[in-house]
């Protein structure tokens, strides 16, 4: 038996305008992230958003907690609220 293990990668791209976009779609990574802060599950973005996968979704937010995380213990503000205080 072998395992292999693969980084999955964050569905973000940029766009010409400097925006950060989720999966290749119009979504802003700011427009996931407020309505995350503002209480929305990951499902309640998913179905807000109906061009977003759930995995998308899910691994975006895994994403900016995690950035989160990294920039409050180096003593950074962080422009993701309060995502390391909540699940999605």
């Amino acid at each position: 038996m072998s395992l292999t293990i693969a980084a999955d990668p964050v569905p973000l791209s940029t766009n010409a305008g400097g925006v950060i976009l989720v999966s290749h779609t119009r979504v802003t990574l700011e427009a996931v992230v407020t309505s995350f802060n503002q209480g929305a599950t990951a499902e309640n973005i998913a179905e807000q958003f109906p061009s977003l996968g759930l995995a998308d979704v899910c691994a975006v937010i895994k994403c900016a907690k995690k950035i989160s995380a990294s920039l409050l213990r180096m003593g950074c503000a962080t422009p993701f609220g309060y995502l390391e205080e909540r699940t999605y």
